[in-house]
């Protein structure tokens, strides 16, 4: 005999969920004698949200009012919502860092990709980290992609040798190294794949454990050195990337960007550069960090020359504006430090 729904099924589908919320749906499927499907389509149509228990059966709930808001009311509620979203994207990423009328030096440093058995000079990542913790008065801005994280691609997957798991292990120890000398984290496209894959973003919680602020893609400092502030903008990836001038992108960043900064960095391309350029009648200064992993196997595909892991830093100056650039860290030390000398 053919099931049919009438008036009576469904008062008797409607009157249980109001009795007893957690009605599996094996109960229906009992009672009318129909399939699993049959019972899910007909409460989808009803108005009725079904959801997974643990126990694998299914509990439903009223999916809307049943009094549906006018469309007015409905309009104002994501209004509101949305002006939220939207105050929350603008401050993402935004800081305030007051420093001593002393001089200090930045860093930036990017694409570590840590992994346990890649080529990747953990040796000199350590080095440099511990420079900057024994340093006084140098900050490191860290650009993303600090593990390689294959989660996402089945070669890399079945070539990699370590987990991403044990990659952040490594990076929380490397974090470690020097957490009280970091300004800021921003994430970057290998980091990004587990919030897209998995629906958490790890970097950002790793961050969150020793203190240090993290946001997506981009993040703006305002560096605020004695009397002197200094904005600071860093980013993953930009437009206009050029393999002629590595510069391109940070300077057209501040060309096209929201707002002028005094030093741009723009990451990702494992290829240091640094410049300092007069734009809109203003000195700025623009820079790509090089990568510490060496190479992989998909540089050597794409016949991309070996990287070397330096990291651009500038000398930030109290009392006057005053910026000195430096291809790498190691080299603004001893300016830094001669600076600093009473």
């Amino acid at each position: 005999m053919t099931f049919r729904w009438d008036d009576a099924k469904e008062d008797y589908l409607r009157k249980r969920f109001q009795d007893d919320p957690q009605t599996p749906i094996s109960h229906f499927q009992d009672y009318f004698g129909i399939s699993y499907d049959a019972v899910r389509m007909k409460l989808k149509r009803m108005g009725l949200q079904i959801s997974t228990l643990r126990s694998g059966e299914v509990k439903i709930r009223p999916e809307v009012p049943e009094e549906e808001l006018p469309s007015e009311d409905v309009w104002k509620a994501y209004e509101e919502k949305n002006e939220q979203k939207i105050a929350r994207h603008k401050a993402s990423g935004r800081y305030v860092a007051e420093f001593p009328h002393e001089v200090i030096g930045v860093t930036f440093i990017s694409d570590q990709h840590i992994a346990g058995n890649n080529i990747c000079d953990l040796k000199r990542m350590r080095e440099d980290a511990e420079l900057i913790a024994n340093t006084p008065g140098l900050y490191a801005c860290l650009g993303g992609d600090s593990i390689d994280n294959h989660i996402k691609h089945r070669a890399a997957i079945l070539a990699a040798r370590t987990t991403p798991g044990d990659q952040y292990e490594l990076f929380d120890h490397y974090l470690g190294l020097f957490s009280d000398s970091i300004l800021g984290v921003i994430t970057g496209n290998h980091d990004d794949w587990t919030p897209q894959v998995a629906g958490t973003d790890v970097i950002a919680s790793i961050c969150k454990q020793h203190g240090i602020a993290c946001s997506s893609d981009e993040a703006r400092v305002a560096a605020v050195v004695g009397d002197v502030e200094y904005k600071l903008a860093w980013r993953h990836k930009y437009r206009f990337s050029s393999t002629m001038n590595q510069t391109h992108s940070p300077k057209q960043w501040y060309r096209f960007g929201p707002e002028p900064f005094d030093i741009g960095c723009v990451c990702h391309h494992h290829e240091t550069a640094i410049e300092a350029s007069l734009l809109h009648g203003k000195q700025v200064w623009t820079c790509r960090p090089g990568s510490y992993q060496i190479n992989s196997a998909y540089g050597r595909q794409g016949g991309y020359n070996d990287s070397f892991p330096a990291c651009p830093t500038f000398i930030l100056f109290p009392g006057e504006r005053r910026i000195i650039g430096f291809a790498d860290v190691r080299d603004a030390v001893i300016t830094l430090n001669a600076e600093r000398m009473p």
